[in-house]
């Protein structure tokens, strides 16, 4: 994997991150601003495995997207059965509500509990290789545990998840 260490830009710049399957995902902390536990679910028919459905959350409708099965070939009834037969029920991070940008606005189904992270002290390792990333982040965080997080770009994911919906 050809990544390259920098140190440069954002130190401060905060996130929350969250367990989306195997992935640890990091969201900037402007964009992610609410955690729901409890949320009604509205499927939607033909959807690929990664859309759960919608969800209205304050009056506003948001596309409930689980990310551990984006780029997965894992059929939409595997995914269901799945999630049926799990015992915990999966948080949600709201983020891109104060955006104007509509597009922006998602709902990402996560595990475990979230946390807040700052890039003061990690290593920050740039994308070098775009299929490492599938160009859907700004690069990696190393954390003092050795853990890294992903730091997700989310004009891109959302650019990318409404391109694969349009085909449909």
């Amino acid at each position: 994997m050809n990544q390259s260490i920098s140190r440069e830009g954002h130190t401060n710049q905060l996130y929350q991150t969250v367990r989306c399957g195997d992935l640890r995902l990091a969201f900037p902390y402007g964009w992610a601003s609410a955690i729901v536990e409890s949320y009604r679910l509205t499927a939607v028919p033909k959807a690929p495995a990664w859309l759960m459905g919608a969800t209205n959350i304050d009056g506003r409708v948001f596309p409930v997207v689980d990310l551990a099965y984006f780029g997965v070939s894992a059929p939409r009834a595997h995914r269901i059965a799945t999630e049926l037969a799990s015992s915990k029920a999966k948080r949600l991070l709201i983020g891109g509500v104060s955006d104007e940008n509509v597009d922006n606005r998602l709902a990402i189904a996560f595990d475990d509990l979230p946390q807040q992270i700052g890039r003061k002290g990690a290593k920050f390792y740039s994308n070098s290789n775009s299929e490492t990333s599938a160009g859907l982040t700004d690069g990696t965080l190393e954390l003092a545990t050795g853990e890294r997080v992903a730091l997700v770009n989310v004009e891109r994911l959302t650019a990318r998840l409404s391109a694969e919906l349009s085909t449909l």
